[in-house]
């Protein structure tokens, strides 16, 4: 639909800034094996009707992902924290003070410790860019929040799209954050989606495309490299 390319196109122009919400597009799921088990997204008692609001309409062909979209996303979530305003309000997802590892340093450690797929980080960035927009007052891109959002909406794209995942223990021990705030993150999160988590194929190739444009666009190094140890990650729980 015209809106939802619309919504791509802003968020190339700003590099990964936030756009209008991409509006649902109809198609059959990009992993039936996971993403048609909607009560499993559902992991905190929130109903979910994903299957009615995303009819199997039509095929669309999505393009592969590669390195590129992880060097996409951080560059797009760099860019939204750069542009954003002073902060107004705190939310669960902010530091404290500002985090010890850079946005691009915290997400190559993502990156080298999640092992979840590629698929997973342009789903990370729609499920951000759909918090910004539902709840612009309440949460924003920026220096203090990204990494937890960064962390908390990968969580949730692998736990939805990746047949292997693993515990919130082991997400939260790479993430720099206690068990109990990374599920007090998680259950905000979905709540604050409603637990739609669904991503149509339309929806999905957009923004990979935005992923790859951005990514196209920085010259960056590549993801291998990344703090080795928790305590690198630490700061991000203060």
């Amino acid at each position: 639909p015209a809106a939802t390319a619309a919504a791509a196109a802003n968020l190339i122009a700003a590099a990964g800034g936030a756009a209008s919400e991409a509006t649902r597009a109809a198609g059959a799921p990009l992993a039936p094996t996971r993403l048609q088990r909607s009560g499993e997204a559902c992991m905190h008692g929130v109903a979910s009707n994903d299957s009615e609001e995303y009819p199997v309409a039509e095929t669309v062909q999505v393009g592969p992902c590669g390195e590129e979209v992880v060097l996409g996303l951080i560059a797009a979530v760099e860019r939204m924290a750069a542009i954003s305003t002073p902060e107004r309000k705190m939310s669960r997802f902010h530091s404290k003070r500002l985090p010890g590892l850079s946005v691009a340093s915290y997400m190559k450690r993502l990156r080298q410790f999640f092992y979840c797929s590629m698929e997973a980080y342009v789903l990370c960035i729609i499920y951000i860019d759909r918090l910004a927009q539902r709840h612009k007052d309440a949460i924003a891109v920026s220096p203090l929040s990204a990494h937890r959002l960064l962390a908390c909406s990968l969580t949730l794209a692998a736990k939805f799209h990746d047949d292997v995942f693993y515990s919130n223990a082991y997400y939260a021990k790479v993430a720099g954050l206690t068990l109990e705030e990374f599920n007090a993150l998680e259950k905000e999160m979905l709540q604050l989606l409603d637990c739609r988590l669904f991503v149509a194929p339309r929806e999905f190739e957009l923004y990979r495309g935005v992923l790859v444009s951005a990514a196209s666009a920085t010259v960056a190094t590549p993801c291998a490299a990344a703090p080795s140890s928790v305590a690198g990650a630490q700061a991000v729980a203060a």
